[in-house]
């Protein structure tokens, strides 16, 4: 699954936090930037962290909407303890039941019971930079073929 662009997870963040409601206009945005400034730009700011991605950005928001922290308080106590926040879920648990941390395991597990080489390469991919890797990395070993992966 593709991340969201940063407009689509602010508006789901904003959204999940009920701070705007589930129909919403351009306009609607750029008054709730007008009226909460600071806090439109935490929020604008968790989406970034994030990675802008559906599941974490459904996860912070559970965790605000629980709480009752600010988008600020949020951002402050995910720079210090992002594990934390992500190896937590919330008790409104909507359609992710499970804590980011807990969903990648099992993915892993899965991939690793299904796909021991597809695991192998991920394992790999994880200690590599953030680079474009070539597929020829893989398959110019002759171990691989394209038809098998």
């Amino acid at each position: 699954m593709r991340p969201l662009t940063q407009e689509e997870g602010l508006l789901f963040l904003l959204q999940r936090t009920r701070t705007l409601g589930a129909s919403v206009s351009s306009a609607q945005m750029l008054q709730c930037a007008e009226r909460m400034p600071t806090q439109y730009t935490a929020a604008k700011e968790i989406v970034a962290l994030v990675g802008r991605l559906s599941l974490a950005l459904d996860q912070a928001g559970a965790y605000i909407e629980e709480t009752g922290c600010s988008f600020s308080d949020y951002v402050h106590y995910y720079k210090q303890h992002p594990m934390h926040l992500l190896d937590r879920r919330g008790t409104s648990q909507g359609a992710h039941p499970l804590p980011v941390a807990a969903t990648f395991l099992l993915a892993k597990e899965q991939v690793e019971q299904e796909m021991a080489m597809a695991a192998d390469m991920l394992r790999v991919l994880a200690v590599l930079p953030s680079v474009t890797i070539s597929e020829d990395f893989f398959f110019d070993s002759g171990e691989l073929s394209r038809n098998s992966v």
